[in-house]
C-alpha cells in the first residue's frame, strides 16, 4: 500500500499494489499530476533515476538510503 500523508496526518491519496510491484511504480501513479510537493519515502523509493524523474515533474523526493546502497 503507497499512500499520501499531509503534515497533519491526513490521508490525501492512496494506491494498493501486488507485493511484486515495484515501490516506486506505486509512486509514480500517485503523484501524477500533483506538482509541487515534498514527498518522503522509505527505502523502496531510492534511486538516482526516479529522483530525476520526481524532480522533472517539480516534486522534491527524499527518501532513506539502504545500507548496500548501489547505483541504478
Amino acid at each position: 500500500m503507497h499512500a499520501l500523508i499531509i503534515l497533519e496526518g491526513y490521508i490525501t491519496a492512496f494506491e494498493v499494489t501486488p507485493a511484486s510491484t515495484d515501490d516506486r511504480e506505486g509512486l509514480c501513479d500517485l503523484v501524477e499530476s500533483q506538482p509541487d510537493m515534498v514527498v518522503l519515502g522509505d527505502k523502496g523509493y531510492v534511486g538516482d533515476a526516479l529522483m530525476q524523474e520526481m524532480a522533472e515533474q517539480g516534486i522534491c523526493l527524499m527518501a532513506l538510503e539502504r545500507s548496500n546502497n548501489k547505483a541504478d
